[in-house]
């Protein structure tokens, strides 16, 4: 399996976090109409289109002879000649990891945003008036309130970050050394290129069974029964 594993869980970890903390302090204030609509416009966008079509995309900034990233570097004086990202193995996943997070990002936004949108407004206004910054109201209140959202979206970007298989094979089919190579596209290429069905199998099988495992663990740690302080 080499480095597959390890490259899914970093995928997982790096990949929740820069989704979730990108887009939690945002729901502090998205109850205004405009901010929502801008919310599901962009949830559209990502949304609306193939997947396959954002992934190429992607892949087009990426290239390193004509690519948007490097054009804009440049532009801005940050580089001084076109570099390959995707030829060293940690650089490129974590560019992968950057063009999932910005298809996912508004989805996660727009859970957190309905969470939200539940949270009694007399909870945050008295303790306005006792003193409490916005800092305060948000980790005292509204984390704790967003408990529920969290524990869904957890799942939801755990599921999918040991499912992510497009974009890997779009981008850099598992390139520069199978630097890129998660334990779902293994399992492609051990199914559909080295044609060892069993290998295949099992290693389908073992992504469900830690992926039912990761669930269960969330819901033991954050899971609040109502009633319960």
């Amino acid at each position: 399996m080499g480095n597959d594993f390890p490259n899914v869980v970093l995928y997982s970890e790096l990949g929740w976090p820069r989704t979730y903390f990108g887009h939690s302090l945002r729901t502090v204030d998205l109850h205004a109409p405009t901010r929502l609509a801008v919310l599901t416009d962009q949830l559209d966008h990502s949304l609306g289109d193939p997947h396959h079509r954002q992934r190429a995309v992607w892949k087009t900034i990426y290239n390193s002879d004509y690519g948007a990233l490097n054009a804009l570097l440049m532009q801005l004086g940050i580089i001084n000649h076109y570099v390959p990202w995707l030829n060293d193995p940690n650089r490129a996943m974590n560019l992968i990891i950057l063009a999932d997070v910005w298809h996912t990002v508004p989805f996660i936004a727009l859970i957190m945003q309905a969470a939200m949108s539940t949270l009694p407004a007399e909870l945050d206004e008295a303790a306005a008036v006792d003193g409490a910054s916005a800092l305060q109201r948000f980790f005292r209140i509204r984390l704790p309130f967003l408990r529920s959202a969290i524990l869904v979206a957890l799942i939801i970007r755990t599921v999918e970050a040991f499912r992510v298989f497009d974009i890997i094979y779009i981008i850099t089919f598992g390139a520069p050394a199978n630097g890129t190579v998660t334990i779902s596209f293994q399992t492609y290429l051990e199914t559909f290129s080295n044609h060892h069905l069993g290998s295949g199998a099992a290693l389908s099988f073992l992504v469900s069974a830690f992926t039912l495992i990761m669930a269960l663990l969330y819901m033991r740690f954050l899971y609040k029964p109502k009633g319960e302080n």
